[in-house]
């Protein structure tokens, strides 16, 4: 199916200056802690709950349906699996303030879930995120990049397709 998107115009106000936060040391629970990384660089952002209008255009209604559909699909892949890593890194001594980030996060990504209209675009993931993986992150080591307002990974938004007349 063919798509095209037109550029999504972004008022001013929605756009704010952020230092990205990252866990870190994950690897060594006594020195792991959740702060800024690169703290001397600054990253643009839409601030959370913008309410943005785009278009784009299609040749098929139930076709575009579709392929948001298989896009929501896939993003609650990424979430289940950023879900089961964080899991896995809350049942490890770190510090109760790292744990609490990590199991917030959780929380906040399992209601995620139930949302049909939940989309990943872009965003400072990490690579394990990124990713629909083959078999369980488990252990694997990846980075966990959180947004300082909601507590989610970046990327995430909530998209609504209306048909206009």
């Amino acid at each position: 199916m063919k798509l095209m998107v037109d550029d999504v115009p972004i008022p001013r106000e929605y756009i704010i200056l952020r230092n990205i936060q990252k866990a870190q040391y994950l690897e060594e629970p006594q020195k792991a802690f959740f702060d800024v990384f690169f703290d001397h660089v600054a990253v643009e952002m839409v601030k959370a709950d913008s309410p943005l209008e785009g278009s784009f255009n299609y040749h098929n209604i139930e076709a575009a349906r579709e392929l948001l559909k298989s896009a929501n699909n896939a993003a609650k892949a990424k979430i289940g699996q950023m879900r089961e890593y964080l899991s896995c890194l809350i049942k490890k001594e770190y510090p109760a303030q790292l744990k609490e980030r990590l199991t917030k996060a959780a929380d906040k990504l399992a209601e995620q879930l139930n949302d049909d209209q939940v989309l990943l675009l872009g965003g400072y993931k990490g690579l394990l995120h990124s990713m629909e993986l083959k078999e369980s992150p488990g252990e694997m080591a990846g980075a966990v990049y959180l947004d300082k307002e909601t507590n989610l990974p970046h990327g995430l938004i909530k998209m609504e397709l209306k048909e206009r007349p």
